[in-house]
């Protein structure tokens, strides 16, 4: 929304940019989870499996796991909540990119304003090379 200020003591005009919500993603927009995990492979894969998470709530999500050889980024999303699949983008590269960090700018960033998803995908696409690998099964 713009909105036209008359500035009476000079008599020029301002535009005042107002961020608006996008109604569609009101609800997940700032209501966002970050888990971050720490260890051997074998105990953040177990920590992973105890998450109460339930998918299936889920437009967009991202796995993110920086080693200390590589890094790799995998974004599942699907375009509504009733798709029957998902797209599959991700990236694997340096040690060096930041993805937690990355992520955490992005919904910070964000202020609750937009799809936290979308915000965060283009984030990633703005520093890697985030590209499709195909189609998965939406979660059950």
């Amino acid at each position: 929304m713009a909105t036209m200020v008359k500035d009476q003591a000079i008599g020029t005009r301002q535009t005042i940019i107002e961020p608006q919500a996008d109604l569609r993603c009101a609800p997940a927009a700032w209501n966002v989870e970050v888990h971050t995990f720490y260890g051997a492979a074998d105990s953040v894969a177990a920590k992973i499996g105890e998450l109460q998470n339930n998918l299936n709530d889920l437009r967009a999500y991202v796995v993110a796991v920086d080693g200390n050889e590589v890094s790799t980024a995998r974004l599942i999303e699907r375009r509504t909540l009733d798709d029957e699949s998902c797209t599959v983008m991700e990236w694997s590269g340096s040690p060096d990119t930041d993805l937690g960090g990355l992520i955490n700018t992005a919904i910070l960033e964000n202020r609750g304003l937009h799809c936290s998803g979308e915000q965060v995908k283009a984030a990633l696409r703005k520093t890697v090379d985030l590209h499709a690998v195909g189609t998965a099964p939406a979660p059950a």
